[in-house]
């Protein structure tokens, strides 16, 4: 499951404070894998309130991204997790079985390396391979 790394409540009305009560509450029952706390925000853009809180907390998370390399390793996560699903979706178990191991290098890519697996895995299917 994939968890916001900020929520933002825009609902101008006096149920934004439930409404910010229940996210937090769905948010307390995921685990925080990464050290980051998922901030649930109030913003009015009607009446101006809560735009500069929301600047502060988008600048805090890119610092917090920008930390010992943590936003290439979460986009190496992401692209791993795509990639995962992209072979399944196409191939199967059999496919992810003939596919091996589904890591990517910092300078891999996963468009090329899809397309590597479906070209070996296209081939082993029309020469009737297991």
């Amino acid at each position: 499951m994939e968890i916001p790394h900020l929520v933002v409540v825009t609902r101008p009305t006096s149920g934004a404070a439930r409404a910010r009560a229940d996210v937090k509450s769905a948010l307390g029952l995921a685990a925080d894998e990464n050290g980051w706390s998922v901030p649930v925000l109030l913003l009015s853009a009607q009446q101006r309130e809560g735009v500069d809180r929301l600047l502060e907390t988008l600048d805090a998370h890119n610092a917090f991204l920008n930390q010992n390399d943590r936003k290439e390793r979460i986009r190496r996560l992401q692209a791993e997790s795509w990639l995962t699903e992209a072979v399944r979706d196409r191939f199967g178990r059999f496919g992810m079985r003939r596919a091996g191991v589904l890591s990517l290098s910092p300078e891999d890519s996963p468009f090329r390396l899809l397309s590597e697996i479906t070209d070996r895995l296209s081939q082993t299917t029309l020469n009737g391979g297991c």
